[in-house]
């Protein structure tokens, strides 16, 4: 007896969803990855924008923008929660508040000073860090990979690889 076939298989369902399920998979893997080296080079285009806001300023001012010693600072507006460094930490403990306005209103009066920033695994930059000599400050920008070429090519150094968590840290130390 010949049975006329109709419709699929199980196994020919399980091939075909288990083959959906892998193109799904793909694609999202490069979505995020697309989404992360956006964001990057938002942070980028950040990092080259503050550098030259903080160049300009002591163009034109002489001396570069001046802040309290053992300080830390937020470089822009519209942090997440209104502050900048450890985002989940106490303004004092960990984080800087974005109402001190100190170096922002500075550079601020040179050009535009970034803002909307985003936080990585609770973190966010841009942020100046006077020294404790008063000497000195150092401009961090935090980037959401573990490749540190992203340093150089934002004309950072690198200041911390974070593996644990996907984060460089590049930062740019100026003598006053």
């Amino acid at each position: 007896m010949n049975k006329a076939s109709r419709g699929f298989t199980i196994i020919e369902l399980t091939v075909t969803v288990a083959i959906i399920a892998i193109l799904l998979a793909m694609t999202l893997l490069t979505y995020a990855g697309m989404q992360s080296r956006a964001r990057n080079s938002a942070r980028l285009a950040e990092a080259s924008q503050v550098r030259k806001l903080i160049d300009t300023y002591k163009v034109f001012n002489g001396t570069f923008p001046t802040g309290t010693a053992s300080a830390g600072y937020c470089i822009g507006t519209n942090f997440p929660s209104g502050k900048c460094k450890d985002s989940a930490s106490a303004v004092g403990s960990g984080a800087y508040a974005e109402s001190d306005t100190t170096i922002t209103a500075k550079l601020a009066s040179i050009g535009t000073v970034p803002t909307n920033h985003q936080a990585i695994s609770g973190t966010v930059g841009i942020y100046m860090v006077v020294a404790a000599d008063g000497k000195s400050f150092t401009v961090t920008q935090v980037f959401d990979t573990e490749d540190s070429t992203i340093c150089s090519d934002s004309g950072l150094e690198v200041a911390v690889n974070d593996a644990s968590s996907s984060r460089m840290y590049c930062s740019h130390t100026y003598n006053y």
